[in-house]
């Protein structure tokens, strides 16, 4: 098994969070691995009087960074940052985009990361960040389900 020296946790603050971080620790555990979290808040677009669509408003998108930058940051514990260096990030992008993209940039060896388990018309049309993560990234992938 090739030796991972830096693990990518995207996450969506959802109920299995805990346990997705939970693995990335194990991995990190036996490689001595660094572990970045991601959280990636897409700027979805509305509809406003005039019936175009626009994005969140700046000051709404900062309230929401801030917010799962904090819950970010409660995750990891101090053995995380002591022990593998553990950092928190929040990005305004699409998730798919966001994780990619990080993952070449910072030179992710491995991505560990969940499934919502979406099936039938619902997997159709939304499709899966994790399938397409599998896909698209540059390094492995772990899905946790």
């Amino acid at each position: 098994m090739k030796p991972y020296s830096h693990i990518l946790v995207p996450i969506d603050l959802g109920d299995q969070a805990k346990r997705v971080l939970d693995h990335a620790r194990i991995i990190a555990e036996r490689f001595g691995s660094r572990i970045d979290l991601l959280y990636c808040f897409p700027n979805p677009q509305f509809p406003d009087a005039s019936g175009l669509l626009n994005p969140l408003s700046p000051e709404v998108v900062e309230d929401a960074r801030n917010d799962a930058e904090q819950q970010l940051q409660e995750m990891i514990t101090t053995h995380d940052r002591d022990h593998y260096k553990a950092v928190a990030r929040v990005v305004v992008t699409d998730p798919l985009d966001g994780i990619v993209d990080y993952a070449k940039r910072e030179r992710i060896d491995l991505i560990v990361m969940g499934t919502h388990g979406r099936t039938g018309l619902t997997h159709m049309f939304l499709g899966s960040v994790a399938e397409r993560v599998v896909r698209t990234a540059p390094c492995d992938v772990l899905t946790v389900h």
